[in-house]
């Protein structure tokens, strides 16, 4: 994928400077329509040095194919995470260690909390994850234990085509075992593959099941087993995080402080009702994305002063043709507005190539992450593309402001000298 990417922006680089002329042409009259007669005079400015404008549209087009890739990832990465929280932490009520780092010496509770909570007036069923280390291929893996019977009534995997629910049952019939996305990718395990886990026990034989990821885990090397192997296997019996549903004809405030009444009990864990416990997770998302908003507006400044640096010169360059301009009766506002002219083109044609090139590193960068097994939903980003288009035509302006004035401002007489 990364070898795709870079071979195609040097590809429209490289095409660049052949594609001035001809794209100028196209895109002219739609300047034309803001500027009558001095769009004109840009396309053929721009035509006259197709080098010099080619350095500068793909400056453009990196700058703004950055944000469009940029965004495809980040509404990747949001939706796919979302996702992630809604099937894989669906239960109503979420019993959670203060602070649960998985793999990091986590208290964990023993099985009376969970039947404390089955107990309880107007819950329905209970699910619980425990957690070991094992080791495979010579390297560690976090195992996390599910009960076959219950989990998928109170949460579920986020699965890789094509396993689906029935693996988690097999997870009953023996020794078998999910792996997540990473852990799969990173072992090229695929379902019915034997394996060997390192327990404490000794060497056991696995069949993989299937491959799935769940919220908690996506982003550590985890595989998943039935809880009876894991006590049988790595000794471990303790619940670390318990997962309940409420009836549908239970009253939700009073389940709700039974249940906290239960858990008080236990000081080291902390009841979440589960939409609470999502939106706590999906605010964490928001100030996150907000990182990636300020590097995505990083990577647009260089294109902004590679518009500026080429009008500039241009502006430089032509300073005689502009005081011929001005001596035949051209009037200042005229030259600002050619200069303009010259600017909106070329950002036009950057934006283009810009948001081609955006939406195909988007799209590579989304199934390169697949690829290692993060399984994020792509979507074409039209946020994204309508944004860049935006952000072309303003930096088209804002480019132009400078040069624009200094070439308004030239003397006549003096730019008629100009060698």
């Amino acid at each position: 994928m990364g070898l795709g990417a870079v071979t195609f922006l040097v590809g429209i680089a490289l095409v660049a400077p052949a594609a001035i002329n001809p794209l100028a042409g196209v895109f002219a009259p739609v300047v034309e329509l803001v500027f009558a007669r001095e769009g004109a005079i840009a396309r053929s400015n721009l035509q006259r040095n197709p080098g010099r404008s080619a350095v500068t549209v793909t400056a453009v087009m990196l700058g703004l194919a950055s944000i469009v890739a940029m965004l495809s990832v980040v509404v990747a990465i949001f939706t796919g995470f979302t996702g992630y929280i809604q099937r894989s932490m669906s239960a109503d009520y979420l019993v959670i260690p203060q602070s649960i780092i998985l793999g990091q010496g986590n208290v964990a509770a023993g099985p009376r909390l969970a039947d404390d909570i089955r107990r309880t007036d107007g819950i329905g069923p209970v699910s619980t994850l425990r957690l070991a280390q094992g080791r495979m291929d010579g390297g560690d893996v976090q195992v996390i234990g599910i009960d076959p019977a219950g989990y998928l009534e109170v949460a579920d995997f986020e699965w890789n085509t094509p396993s689906t629910d029935a693996a988690v049952g097999q997870l009953g019939a023996g020794r078998w075992l999910i792996a997540n996305g990473i852990y799969a990718s990173q072992h090229n395990l695929t379902a019915g593959q034997q394996v060997t886990l390192e327990t404490p026990n000794g060497n056991r034989t696995y069949l993989v099941a299937g491959v799935g990821n769940d919220y908690l885990n996506a982003k550590l090397a985890t595989i998943y087993v039935s809880q009876e192997n894991l006590a049988r296997d790595f000794n471990v019996t303790a619940d670390l995080l318990i997962m309940a549903n409420r009836l549908a004809t239970a009253d939700p405030a009073t389940v709700t402080r039974a249940l906290r009444d239960e858990v008080e009990q236990y000081p080291a864990f902390r009841l979440y009702e589960a939409a609470q416990w999502r939106d706590e997770q999906l605010t964490t998302f928001d100030s996150t994305i907000m990182i990636f908003y300020a590097l995505i507006a990083a990577l647009a400044i260089p294109s902004l002063l590679a518009l500026l640096n080429t009008l500039a010169i241009s502006v430089l360059a032509r300073t005689r043709e502009i005081g011929m301009l001005r001596a035949v009766g051209a009037t200042r506002r005229q030259v600002r507005r050619m200069v303009m002219a010259e600017s909106l083109l070329l950002s036009v044609i950057g934006t283009v190539f810009g948001v081609a090139a955006g939406v195909w590193l988007g799209y590579a960068l989304v199934e390169a992450m697949r690829a290692i097994g993060w399984g994020m939903p792509y979507t074409f980003p039209w946020a994204g593309v309508a944004l860049t288009l935006v952000v072309g035509i303003v930096f088209g302006v804002l480019a132009a402001l400078i040069p624009a004035r200094s070439a308004a401002r030239l003397d006549v007489v003096a730019a008629l000298r100009h060698e």
